[in-house]
């Protein structure tokens, strides 16, 4: 039976950790947050979105203009951005089974198009959905999940945060954490996703 698969865009597919970073740090006095330095990278990874957000001392009225502008500078560099290794092997591999692929992402779609283009990717996917909320990200996928007529039942969400997890349980579709994005495996395991992957590849042996 051909299942769904719906993909994150960053820090899942696409590597844009290097280019987030930058432009925290190019942007945190102008919005007066903390600095991150380069030793406490892995404790961040630890934390929950929200618990970022505080460590930085963001103010709350300052989350949605910091948001705004880390996705504007991360868009003009889209050019810059490369998939993670073994990507391409594991698409071909998942639609050769006859399955659906779609990306879900706060990214613009044509950005991710011109990735997917540029990196010739374009043809393994059946979908491009964009759409954004600071912690609503249950209702994106909902809605998305209805827009393409996907069952929780043959679904699958790929994707690297924590928050992802949430949405996942809330709309009763299965998990596949990835290890290699924005959150680690220590806090990714605490949420007890269906799957965890360490590599690409690992997913064609979860069907």
């Amino acid at each position: 039976m051909p299942h769904s698969f719906i993909f994150d865009f960053d820090g899942t597919i696409a590597d844009t950790s290097h280019s987030i970073l930058t432009i925290i740090r190019h942007i945190h006095k102008e919005y007066h947050f903390k600095y991150v330095r380069d030793e406490e990278i892995e404790f961040y990874r630890g934390l929950t979105g929200e618990e970022v957000l505080k460590r930085l001392e963001i103010l709350l009225f300052r989350i949605p203009p910091v948001l705004r502008r880390l996705r504007g500078e991360l868009n003009k560099q889209i050019h810059l951005q490369k998939p993670f290794e073994g990507w391409h092997e594991t698409l071909a591999g998942l639609k050769n089974q006859g399955n659906k692929l779609f990306i879900l992402s706060s990214n613009s779609a044509s950005n991710i198009r011109t990735f997917l283009t540029h990196h010739q990717m374009k043809d393994y996917f059946d979908g491009v959905f964009s759409g954004s909320s600071v912690f609503g990200k249950a209702q994106v996928l909902r809605r998305m999940m209805e827009t393409k007529g996907i069952s929780p039942q043959t679904g699958y969400f790929v994707a690297d945060e924590t928050r992802d997890v949430d949405a996942a349980k809330k709309v009763g579709i299965q998990m596949v954490c990835v290890t290699w994005g924005f959150n680690n495996k220590t806090i990714l395991q605490q949420m007890n996703p269906e799957y965890m992957i360490d590599s690409p590849n690992e997913l064609l042996s979860i069907l």
